[in-house]
């Protein structure tokens, strides 16, 4: 069963948000959350979002969720320390555990930019974009980069998916006595 739970604006009046969905599985009730940030260059500001998604998270998530999943386009890099804010709140960075980081063009994490998006070529420079997880239940996470690379069109054009690199994350739980 899905509940669509709830939209809030980090900011009203911008379009930066997060969207609360919780799923009810066989073995229990998971809650996520897709968030799209501003990201901000100054850290009190980006503190105060973090804060802000955190606070909502806490909010809405069901007694008892088996797990939190906290996804999305944060338009901050991963060695901005506004996100110790998600960190310290017992949040693990599967993108980071499967060793999808990013401190130069090339680097296997890389999610953003692949403007222009009718150009082919590696131009994602940033990992901006995470999938967090809060559980203690018997899960396995298993994390990937989808869409990077262009589609081939032909006659030498090409179409990116989006102007970011996906992330996917497969969620297994763990046989009983593992």
């Amino acid at each position: 069963t899905t509940t669509i739970g709830a939209i809030e604006p980090i900011f009203p009046g911008t379009y930066r948000m997060i969207l609360h969905v919780r799923y009810q599985t066989p073995i229990g009730v998971i809650d996520l959350f897709n968030a799209h940030l501003a990201g901000h260059d100054e850290y009190e500001a980006g503190v105060e979002e973090m804060e802000k998604v955190m606070a909502f998270v806490d909010g809405t998530s069901a007694p008892g969720a088996i797990a939190q999943i906290l996804a999305g386009d944060f338009n901050t890099e991963e060695d901005e320390t506004q996100l110790d804010v998600i960190r310290d709140a017992g949040f693990r960075d599967l993108g980071h555990e499967a060793g999808l980081t990013c401190f130069e063009l090339g680097d296997p994490g890389c999610t953003s930019s692949t403007n222009p998006l009718g150009e082919a070529g590696a131009r994602a420079e940033r990992r901006i974009d995470f999938i967090w997880v809060r559980t203690q239940a018997p899960l396995t996470f298993k994390s990937q980069m989808v869409f990077s690379v262009p589609a081939n069109l032909g006659d030498g054009h090409a179409l990116w998916a989006s102007d970011h690199v996906g992330v996917m994350t497969e969620i297994t739980r763990l046989a009983p006595g593992s």
